[in-house]
């Protein structure tokens, strides 16, 4: 008997295409599902965001507030501090024969003659004034009326405690002029802006 020459046929195996339910079987996922992932994870942090937006408003408003009444309160300092020596310098000019008397025999002003004293600190309480006042050299000014202020409680032993209060009530508020600077209300922030390269 003849066999028949011709090799066997193989059985034909199934293809497998790339579906879904295939990939989801070996815990892949297909790149629908990661835009659908990747949507999903935007979705949430678009919802966290909207959460939080009313405290960060909140919280913006609260900054801008306090900038504002930090502004207000910087000006508020220049200002008092100013007019408390300028009246003292008002006060020596009014009567200036009583102001040299006292430079010669009640304050113990060093190494200075009473009249060169007197002259000395009538000026600067007329003239740095003005400085914290508009905020042009602020910084000079403060520095100028805080010597003054020292030279004044030293120069004066019999001064009381109210007064040594006072003057170091001007003192400290003199120092942080000096160190915080004059503030958004003055000439000198105006040129420090108009200066400095953008």
């Amino acid at each position: 008997m003849i066999r028949d020459a011709r090799p066997p046929e193989r059985e034909s195996i199934p293809a497998i295409t790339p579906t879904t339910g295939n990939f989801a079987k070996l815990g892949l996922s297909t790149r629908s599902d990661s835009r659908a992932g990747s949507g999903a994870q935007e979705e949430r942090d678009n919802m966290n965001t909207n959460a939080l937006s009313p405290l960060w408003e909140s919280v913006e408003k609260t900054r801008m507030g306090l900038a504002w009444l930090s502004t207000i309160f910087d000006l508020g300092i220049r200002i008092w501090v100013a007019q408390v020596f300028f009246k003292s310098g008002l006060t020596k000019i009014d009567n200036w024969d009583s102001t040299v008397f006292l430079f010669g025999n009640v304050y113990s002003v060093p190494v200075l003659p009473p009249e060169v004293a007197a002259l000395l600190a009538t000026t600067a309480e007329l003239g740095l004034p003005v400085l914290l006042l508009i905020g042009f050299a602020t910084r000079l000014g403060a520095l100028g009326l805080f010597i003054l202020n020292y030279v004044a409680v030293i120069s004066f032993p019999d001064m009381g405690a109210v007064g040594i209060k006072d003057h170091i009530l001007w003192g400290v508020m003199l120092a942080m002029i000096f160190f915080h600077g004059p503030g958004r209300i003055a000439i000198d922030e105006w040129l420090l802006r108009r200066l400095t390269p953008r």
